[in-house]
């Protein structure tokens, strides 16, 4: 998993990556330092974000957060989330085309999909960590669908 890491990071204009599993919680990085304080907390939005969409029916493989002084592309890997720290600017069709080959062999190696049934859990929202809005607003959704 490093590896496909690494590959990653060489995009022009990534910061750096990380796999989290299905609750958040970081499982391997390749993060520069100093921006690796808030792995969790950035890992439990994404898979939040994740789970919520879920529940409503619209389910994603990718999420794309554009910010003024930042990007984060997440990606499903079903037992666990990619996700890459970026510039702004970075090349995103470039970063697109090496995440694609990259989670297609993730996906296909026995030994990163062992080390990630390990920490295998189901994405779910946690009332706790939303704020009273957030979770009514979901709950409105669920039963719309």
């Amino acid at each position: 998993m490093e590896e496909a890491l690494a590959e990653i990071n060489a995009v022009a204009g990534v910061r750096g990556s990380f796999v989290c599993d299905n609750l958040g919680t970081m499982i391997v990085s390749a993060v520069m330092t100093g921006l690796d304080a808030s792995f969790d907390a950035i890992g439990r939005e994404v898979t939040q974000t994740m789970a919520a969409l879920e529940t409503t029916g619209e389910a994603v493989s990718e999420l794309d957060f554009a910010y003024e002084g930042a990007r984060l592309v997440a990606h499903d890997l079903e037992k666990a989330v990619l996700v890459v720290l970026c510039e702004p600017e970075v090349e995103i069709a470039m970063l697109r085309l090496t995440l694609s080959v990259v989670m297609a062999r993730l996906k296909g190696d026995t030994e990163t999909q062992s080390r990630l049934e390990a920490r295998a859990e189901e994405k779910e929202v946690v009332q706790d960590e939303v704020d009273e809005m957030s979770w009514h607003l979901l709950e409105v959704l669920k039963k719309g669908r």
